[in-house]
C-alpha cells in the first residue's frame, strides 16, 4: 500500500462513519434520545470514547487485511516507516484512552460516593452491562468456527477452550479447537476487559483511599512515584504492562483534579490548550514509535485532562456523531472483528480494494452496533438497574 492511500482512506473513514452515525441519529433520534441529550461534564468523554473505538476498528482494519493478504496477523506489510506509527498510535492510544476513561468515572464513583457505595449494586450493574454482549459474540465466535469446521465435529474440545474463551481472557484466548488464529475472529480485543475487571475487583480496597481528597492525593501521588520507579528500572509487573497501569492512575487523577476548585482556574477547556495536547501528541509520533511506553502515555493524560475539564477540542467531540459513537462505542468494539472476519475478508476475496472494503464494512459496523447496542446493550443496562 502507498503512503497517500493509506491516509486517504482513513480519513475517508472517518468521514463516512461521522456521516453515517449522523444519519442514523437523525433518523433514530427517538430511539437514542437520552444518549444524544446534553449530559454536561460527560459529554466530551462520551465524544471522545466513541471516536477511540472507530480509530480501533479502523486500526485492526489494516491486520485484517494483512492477515487475508499475506497470512501474517502484523502490519510488517506497510514496512517500517511513520505511517506504521501512525496506524500503531491509532489504535493503542485509543485502548489507553478506554482505560483512562474507566478509571476518570469510577475514581469518581467512590470519591463522590465513599463509604455509601454499594458495592453489590456496582457489580450487578457491571455485570450486566458487559456479560450479555460479550456472551452473544464469543457464541458467534465459536458457531464460525464450527460452520468452517472441517471433518468430524468432537464438543469436547470446544468446551474446553469455551472456559477460557469465557474469562475475560485472564488465561488467554486459546484457538477454538484447533481454528487457526482464532483470536482474530474478535480482533483480538478479549485482552482489554482483563484489565478493566481486575480494576473494578480492586475498587473496593483502593476506595480505602479516597474517604478524602488529601488521601486520594497522596495515594495517587505515591502509586505514581513506584510506577516511574519501576519504569526506569525496567522492572516487570507480573503480566500487566506498566503503561497500562499508569493510564489507570491518569484516569483516576484526572477525577481527583476534577473536584479541586482551584485547578479549575486553569481554564483547560481553551483552544490554546487544545492545540497545545494535539501538538504534543504529534511530536511524541515522530520521537517515540511504540505507543504503549510511559512518555506517550503521560502526553495522552495531558489530553485526557483537558477533555476531562470540558474541552470539546473545536466541538467536534460533543458533536451529534460521536455522541452517537460514544454510546455504541462498546458494540463496536466487540463486534468489529466478527464484520471484519466475515464481510471484508469476503470483499477482499472478490477483487474489491482495502479502501472500497474498509468503507462497505465500517458502514455495517456502525448500523449493526446501532442495533446491538439497543436491543442488546441497553436491556442488559436496565435489567442491571432494576435487579437492584
Amino acid at each position: 500500500m502507498q503512503v497517500e492511500y493509506i491516509f486517504h482512506s482513513i480519513v475517508l473513514s472517518v468521514l463516512l462513519s461521522l456521516f453515517v452515525a449522523f444519519v442514523i441519529a437523525n433518523i433514530f433520534k427517538n430511539k437514542f434520545l437520552d444518549e444524544l441529550s446534553p449530559r454536561g461534564d460527560n459529554d466530551s468523554i462520551d465524544g471522545l470514547r466513541g471516536l477511540s473505538a472507530l480509530a480501533v476498528a479502523i486500526h485492526h482494519s489494516f491486520f485484517f487485511y494483512g492477515y487475508a493478504t499475506y497470512g501474517t496477523w502484523s502490519l510488517d506489510y506497510i514496512g517500517h516507516n511513520y505511517i506504521h506509527v501512525i496506524i500503531d498510535y491509532l489504535g493503542r492510544i485509543s485502548v489507553s484512552v478506554f482505560f483512562m476513561i474507566t478509571a476518570f468515572l469510577f475514581w469518581g464513583k467512590i470519591l463522590e460516593n465513599g463509604k455509601d457505595l454499594n458495592w453489590i449494586e456496582f457489580y450487578i450493574k457491571r455485570f450486566f452491562r458487559i456479560i450479555p454482549l460479550y456472551i452473544i459474540v464469543v457464541l458467534l465466535a465459536f458457531c464460525y468456527v464450527l460452520l468452517n469446521a472441517r471433518g468430524s465435529i468432537e464438543f469436547y474440545p470446544y468446551l474446553r477452550d469455551a472456559f477460557f474463551w469465557f474469562t475475560f481472557d485472564f488465561f488467554g484466548t486459546p484457538n477454538i479447537n484447533g481454528f487457526p488464529l482464532s483470536k482474530t475472529l474478535v480482533a483480538g480485543v478479549f485482552w482489554t476487559l482483563s484489565y478493566e475487571w481486575s480494576f473494578y475487583t480492586v475498587l473496593p480496597l483502593l476506595s480505602v483511599f479516597t474517604r478524602r481528597l488529601k488521601t486520594s492525593l497522596i495515594f495517587l501521588v505515591l502509586s505514581f512515584i513506584l510506577l516511574s520507579f519501576l519504569n526506569y528500572n525496567n522492572v516487570a509487573i507480573g503480566p500487566w504492562q506498566r503503561s497500562h497501569i499508569l493510564c489507570f492512575i491518569i484516569g483516576a487523577s484526572c477525577a481527583h483534579f476534577k473536584r479541586v476548585n482551584w485547578f479549575s482556574s486553569f481554564c483547560l477547556n481553551t483552544d490554546v490548550f487544545s492545540l497545545l495536547s494535539l501538538f504534543s501528541l504529534f511530536l511524541c509520533s515522530l520521537y517515540f514509535s511504540e505507543a504503549y511506553s510511559f512518555f506517550p502515555t503521560l502526553i495522552l493524560g495531558f489530553l485526557f485532562l483537558l477533555v476531562c475539564h470540558n474541552n470539546s477540542f473545536f466541538g467536534v467531540l460533543t458533536a451529534i456523531p460521536l455522541k452517537l459513537l460514544g454510546a455504541i462505542s462498546f458494540s463496536v468494539y466487540l463486534i468489529h472483528g466478527l464484520c471484519y472476519t466475515i464481510l471484508f475478508k469476503f470483499l477482499l476475496v472478490h477483487g474489491f480494494g482495502y479502501m472500497q472494503s474498509l468503507l462497505i464494512t465500517i458502514t455495517i459496523i456502525i448500523s449493526l452496533s446501532c442495533f446491538t447496542y439497543l436491543y442488546i446493550e441497553r436491556v442488559g443496562i436496565r435489567i442491571g438497574k432494576k435487579s437492584w
